[in-house]
């Protein structure tokens, strides 16, 4: 439920929280109309810390990743004595590319941006 209200809240306040998508190093998301405006949001963490069985029914792409292909880390110990299958990903950079169409452009003087003399030949 936890996870649940965390996931909740990156979509935005109002918005209702309904699966996620695992960006793997190096992939590619093209994001527009309604899922721009309406569906997306990330949330600030360092790390993701998976349950695959949870993640199964929440991510969407989940079974198209490497990471679903990987052995849990086992590497905690639960009170019980079972180990904890939960996967960890740290967060790395990323980087986001936004293009939008903007139908009206005004020309604003340079020296109003601070790039007086970016212009000028030397």
């Amino acid at each position: 439920a936890k996870e649940e209200e965390e996931e909740e809240s990156a979509a935005g306040a109002g918005r209702p929280y309904i699966g996620s998508l695992l960006l793997e190093p190096n992939s590619l998301v093209i994001v527009q109309e309604d899922m721009y405006f309406k569906l997306h949001g990330i949330a600030e963490r360092a790390v993701d810390v998976l349950d695959p069985a949870v993640a199964e029914r929440t991510i969407f792409n989940w079974h198209q990743t490497a990471v679903s292909r990987r052995p849990p880390e086992q590497s905690e110990q639960s009170a019980d004595g079972a180990m904890d299958a939960r996967l960890q990903l740290p967060r790395s950079t990323r980087v986001s590319l936004t293009i939008r169409n903007v139908s009206n452009v005004r020309k604003v003087p340079t020296a109003f941006l601070g790039l007086a003399g970016a212009g000028k030949k030397r």
